[in-house]
């Protein structure tokens, strides 16, 4: 685009200088011939057109050269904004960098106090697995213990309830006994009482 700029740039100036030679050539003859009509000379009017054609040229690329120059401007200016948002890039990157390694000091810290809580959880467990079978053991010698005392319990019972059949037995027998004695205390009164008839007779 430069170049292409900088060859049309070129051709102007060689436009110019070639409607100046021939300006020149053009007043140098006018003073060697007669005075003509220049508004209907066909070279005058060829001239015109030549230089409007030229000054068309000229004020063309003088618009492409603003357009350009507005175009290198405003890449100038993208420029300074990429080189602003490349040194705010590189302020970041550092913040990162630093965020980064805070980050890092914590997941340090953190992989440190999951060791120690993963140390401190093995010693529960241990702990709990022993709690566990001690808490088993136990149970074992309890339920032993409870079966040992339900079958004396039940052997006690057993003992009660025969030592009450035997009392209940024993209270019919005494109940029998009692019968007897008063039924032998009746006849011995009665037969005390013949006796005492008897002698008194």
């Amino acid at each position: 685009m430069k170049w292409r700029y900088k060859i049309r740039c070129i051709s102007c100036l060689r436009f110019v200088l070639v409607t100046t030679w021939v300006l020149s050539a053009g007043v140098a003859r006018a003073q060697n011939i007669p005075e003509i009509d220049i508004e209907n000379d066909p070279g005058y009017r060829e001239t015109q057109e030549f230089l409007a054609k030229t000054q068309s040229i000229i004020a063309k690329s003088r618009a492409e050269t603003n357009a350009q120059a507005k175009d290198l401007e405003a890449l100038a200016n993208r420029v300074g904004e990429l080189i602003s948002n490349i040194g705010s890039t590189n302020e970041d990157a550092s913040n990162l960098r630093s965020e980064l390694s805070v980050q890092t000091d914590l997941l340090n810290i953190e992989r440190e106090t999951t060791e120690g809580l993963r140390r401190q959880m093995l010693i529960l467990s241990k702990n709990m697995d022993t709690q566990k079978k001690i808490k088993t053991d136990i149970e074992v010698k309890l339920q032993s213990v409870i079966a040992s005392l339900r079958a004396e319990n039940a052997e006690g019972k057993k003992r009660l309830s025969t030592l009450e059949a035997e009392k209940k037995k024993n209270s019919e027998i005494e109940a029998k006994l009692q019968s007897m004695i008063a039924s032998l205390r009746a006849e011995n009164a009665e037969g005390k009482k013949r006796l005492s008839t008897l002698e008194a007779e």
